[in-house]
């Protein structure tokens, strides 16, 4: 995901050995049902009941539940749910819906947890007829991507369900293929959420409150004829981390607390053949071709046709098997993406899935701006995320072409988590591509449309900044990317030999999580948005980029927060927002990337993070750290350049920000976050004499705090 997702409901889930590890080996005999044994079910026509019968050779056969959800809201969300291998059991005037756990495929009836029970409405020799009644009334809490590493998640077996308080039954279909049930149920939601004491204050951040309330469902329950596929060859997980797929986690028989941990990966051969990516029908057509793009870049990894493109798909219901979903959400404040799959709980076989597309990353107006390099030729442009891309969609052609590369590059990262694949934060550490070679990738692209660009990373899975993301999107539109080649080729064969780390590093969430919570540090070369090449080089660049309109932001600040776009009648007090605080200087990552420098304080290699720190050993040393920032430095030269370079060439540096900011004042009126204002003769004259003083202030105060910055280097 380019993100990671929200709030995730999910079904209950179990943990099914495949062979048994004893000294002597077991058949292992699966409770499968005969192919034809939906035949079995009907619906019964009951007097105001929801009925379903059952032939009682059905029962206690496996049936693979799969359930989705899409909220009612103003903006309805999708969300999978994990699958589960369940069977239907009689005993008196109730029939059982439990989720069969690992001894049960073996013989032992006790070891089954209970989903729900239905009652019983007629029963003889040959079948059961049992009242569906409200449908499903329980959604268990558990993720639908699971990892590796344990981070103290529901293990499948136990855990909290979601509460459904009510739920309307529209339909209960049997088919040849599947038994289908679609309700809309009311749920009880709790969630963590920010309260504000003030929520007119922009500086009050809020408390954290729990919240509860009620939200409506559109629920879709399928069962399947559960059975091992014979053509699917599971594929246990990388021990060496070298790389990283989603997977499931298979209790081991009669050993406990060890389960096999096979990864997720889809069945590519006939007759399922290639994996159908379905794009929506509403995908605005300026960038469909670029989501098709990013969809059909798997096949020059995969080397043979594993993805196959429809476009124009109606995108009301679930998607079928063997297919993903790619729906485009117009949510136009929506500020990620991200992808959902639901995978054979037993042998990682991936069956189904969704992407999730918002118009926020086509948001490039004034881009082309931000892009360009700055004054000084030595210094890299970069462009991170915090700009977002500008505020509206695209208004020319080249606008319009950053954008189409941005969404290539997300539909390709969305489209390997459908894959299988998990983040990867070390591919901008993995290339040889300096911060320089960045700024005239960044030339070439902007003067040549047809420009092949640069790989700013080894893989689409990385969180890269702006202007490395939009690299990244043009070169995989004609090269597959090595970490990305690597991994599917690893997970498709039949050994284990394929995996070499020179091809990249490798790291995922989870690193994130345990090194900055648990340890308090930072892996150097494991971090989301981090430049390709210099850091340093990167971070002076940022710093002299925000420096050109640094008074200019001030002004739109001030005006923000003078005429709130939330209340149109309303204008705050200008003495107040004046006395607030002066120009940010834009030197605090500065400070603490030379800090880094320094004494290394909060700072690890990747190399010891995970070969030193992860093995509960001890150690001062780091040289991967001392080489990486060696190196680093390097790019620019010494501290004295990074400081000559930060150095404004003249002491009245400000002068066309000022400029434009006392003509913006002059005009006095325009938009600012779709609220029109009108300044007042005393605010106009206000606002004039403070930036004049505020000019000074900053070319005096930026000297001295640079001055503080460099001393010890």
């Amino acid at each position: 995901m380019k993100s990671l997702m929200g709030i995730s409901v999910v079904a209950m889930t179990l943990a099914v050995a495949l062979t048994a590890c004893t000294k002597t080996e077991k058949e292992i005999v699966y409770q499968y049902p005969p192919k034809d044994v939906l035949e079995s079910f009907s619906t019964a026509t009951c007097a105001k009941k929801n009925c379903v019968k059952i032939a009682k050779s059905s029962l206690n056969k496996t049936f693979l539940l799969m359930i989705s959800g899409k909220s009612i809201d103003t903006t309805p969300q999708w969300m999978d749910l994990k699958p589960s291998v369940v069977i239907f059991q009689q005993s008196g005037a109730q029939v059982g819906l439990f989720a069969v756990s690992t001894e049960a495929i073996y013989g032992n009836e006790d070891a089954k947890n209970l989903i729900q029970s239905f009652d019983v409405i007629a029963d003889d020799a040959d079948s059961v007829t049992f009242d569906w009644g409200a449908g499903i009334t329980s959604l268990r809490t558990q993720g639908t991507f699971d990892t590796e590493i344990d981070m103290g998640d529901d293990d499948g077996t136990n855990g909290s369900s979601l509460q459904i308080l009510n739920s309307f039954v529209k339909s209960v279909s049997i088919s040849k293929d599947l038994i289908e049930v679609s309700q809309i149920s009311k749920i009880l939601q709790t969630k963590l959420i920010s309260k504000k004491d003030n929520p007119f204050d922009p500086k009050d951040e809020g408390k954290p409150k729990i919240d509860v309330t009620e939200s409506t469902l559109n629920i879709n329950v399928q069962f399947y004829p559960y059975s091992k596929n014979p053509n699917f060859t599971p594929k246990a997980a990388d021990k060496s981390r070298t790389v990283g797929f989603f997977v499931t986690k298979i209790a081991t028989p009669e050993v406990a607390d060890e389960k096999q941990i096979f990864i997720t990966k889809w069945d590519f051969s006939a007759p399922k053949g290639p994996v159908r990516f379905l794009v929506s029908a509403n995908t605005p057509k300026e960038y469909l071709e670029s989501v098709r793009e990013g969809l059909l870049y798997w096949n020059k990894v995969f080397g043979f046709e594993a993805v196959r493109v429809e476009t124009g798909v109606d995108d009301s219901s679930v998607p079928p098997l063997h297919a993903v979903m790619v729906r485009w959400i117009p949510w136009e404040d929506a500020g990620f993406a991200y992808a959902q799959a639901q995978n054979d709980p037993l042998t990682g076989e991936m069956l189904r899935g969704q992407l999730f597309l918002t118009p926020a990353f086509a948001h490039t107006k004034g881009y082309v701006k931000k892009l360009t390099p700055v004054i000084n030729p030595l210094v890299a442009c970069d462009l991170t995320k915090s700009y977002n891309k500008g505020d509206f969609l695209p208004s020319n052609p080249d606008e319009l072409r950053i954008a189409q590369d941005d969404v290539r590059s997300v539909v390709a990262h969305e489209a390997g988590h459908a894959l299988g694949l998990r983040h990867n934060f070390a591919a901008s550490a993995s290339v040889s591509l300096t911060q320089k070679g960045v700024l005239k990738a960044v030339s070439d692209y902007l003067h040549d449309a047809n420009n092949d660009s640069v790989m700013t990373g080894t893989t689409v899975m990385d969180y890269l900044k702006g202007t490395e993301d939009i690299l990244l999107g043009k070169y995989i539109k004609n090269h597959p990317l090595p970490y990305d080649q690597m991994a599917m080729k690893w997970a498709y064969s039949q050994g284990v030999d394929g995996l070499n780390p020179a091809v990249s590093k490798y790291c995922s969430d989870e690193d994130l999580i345990i090194s900055q919570g648990r340890d308090n540090v930072t892996i150097f070369d494991c971090q989301q948005g981090d430049a390709t090449g210099s850091t340093l080089t990167s971070l002076i660049n940022n710093h002299l980029r925000n420096r050109q309109s640094m008074l200019q932001t001030k002004y739109d600040a001030i005006l923000a927060s003078l005429f709130p776009e939330d209340q149109e009648v309303y204008t705050g007090n200008l003495d107040i927002i004046l006395n607030e605080n002066h120009t940010e200087l834009g030197l605090k990552d500065l400070k603490a990337y030379l800090e880094m420098q320094k004494n290394h304080a909060g700072f690890v290699s990747l190399d010891k993070w995970k070969n030193v720190i992860q093995r509960g050993l001890k150690s001062d040393a780091d040289p991967a750290l001392d080489q990486m920032l060696k190196d680093d430095l390097a790019e620019v030269g010494t501290f004295a350049d990074a400081k000559n370079l930060l150095t404004p060439v003249s002491s009245s540096w400000t002068t066309t920000d000022l400029q434009m900011v006392l003509d913006s004042i002059a005009k006095g009126q325009g938009t600012i976050k779709g609220r029109t204002y009108q300044l007042t003769a005393d605010q106009q004259a206000r606002l004039n004499q403070y930036f004049k003083d505020e000019a000074a202030y900053v070319e005096t105060e930026l000297q001295k705090q640079l001055n503080d910055l460099f001393v010890g280097l």
